[in-house]
Parts: C-alpha cells; sequence; structure tokens
C-alpha cells in the first residue's frame, strides 16, 4: 500500500506503535507465565519503559511533522486560493509537489485557472470583435440617415420643382 499523504501516515503511525507494543507485551507476559508467580516482571523495569516513552515521543514527534507539514500545504493553497479570489489569476501556490493528494488537488485548481484564463482571452477578444462590429454598423446606420436625409430633401426639391413646371404649364394655357 503506497501512502500517499501525510495524515495517512499520520493515521498509521500510532496504530503501528500500538500493534508493537501490544506485541511485546505480549511477548513479555508469555515468558513471565513460565516463571514464578512472585517474579517481578522484567518488563517493567527502567530501561524498558524509558524506551517506550522514547518510542512515543519519537512517534509524537513524527506525527506533529507530518501534520504540520501537511497544513503548511493547506494553508498555502488557501493563500493562493483567496489572491485568485481577488483577481489575481497569475499567482502561483508556494508548493508545487504533486505526490499527495493536496498536491494534486494544487495542480487541478492550476490548471482550472490556466483554463479560465485561457476562455477569459478568447472571450475578451470577441467582445472587442463585437464592439468593431457595433462601432461599424453604428456608422453605417449613421451614413444611411445621412443618406435618407439626402434623398428627402431631393425628393422634396423635386416636388417642389414639379410644382413650379406644372404652375408654369397652367399659365401658359
Amino acid at each position: 500500500m503506497k501512502l500517499k499523504t501525510s495524515l495517512q501516515l499520520s493515521a498509521i503511525i500510532p496504530i503501528v506503535f500500538a500493534i508493537a507494543v501490544m506485541l511485546l507485551l505480549s511477548w513479555r507476559s508469555r515468558s513471565i507465565a513460565e516463571m514464578d508467580l512472585f517474579y517481578t516482571p522484567e518488563f517493567l523495569d527502567t530501561p524498558f519503559v524509558a524506551t517506550l516513552g522514547l518510542l512515543g515521543v519519537i512517534m509524537a514527534a513524527v506525527v506533529v511533522a507530518y501534520t504540520r507539514g501537511t497544513l503548511k500545504k493547506i494553508r498555502s493553497l488557501e493563500a493562493w486560493t483567496d489572491n485568485i479570489l481577488k483577481g489575481d489569476l497569475d499567482c502561483r501556490p508556494e508548493m508545487v509537489s504533486a505526490n499527495d493528494e493536496i498536491g494534486r488537488l494544487s495542480a487541478a485548481l492550476g490548471n482550472l485557472i490556466r483554463r479560465v484564463k485561457d476562455t477569459n482571452v478568447v472571450l475578451q477578444k470577441q467582445v472587442e470583435e463585437q464592439k468593431r462590429e457595433a462601432d461599424e454598423q453604428k456608422k453605417s446606420a449613421t451614413s444611411s440617415q445621412a443618406g435618407m436625409r439626402h434623398m428627402a430633401q431631393a425628393i422634396g426639391r423635386f416636388k417642389d420643382a414639379q410644382e413650379e413646371v406644372i404652375q408654369k404649364e397652367r399659365q401658359r394655357l
């Protein structure tokens, strides 16, 4: 079984330690049972208890070290996501290890942010293209309106000229 996170390791270490202590005590009690009933068990001697205490301290130190490392990674990931939420899509996490779940989560979030940035660039290009097209259509509409005004004025002048011609023809007759 491959250990993937320090949290898994920190959960397994105390279990392994407890099993080792139980096996040691079981082995020692069997050897005591074979001896005299009034014999003081030697597994309660100071060196044995000191060794167990030292092993307990070492195990606790290992658990604390792994837990601190994991919490540091989680805090780093949290700070990174806070920066992203503030709009800084170019920031990078402090850790780059992808050997555990937190590293893989960090890599997945990095891919997500990269895709969001790529999509944002595409959307910005589309918005600029649509603005340019809208400006062109506005210019076209403005020139069409100007053309319609000129045409209306020309039709008005044509009607006036036609009325004038009709009145001159009536006067001649």
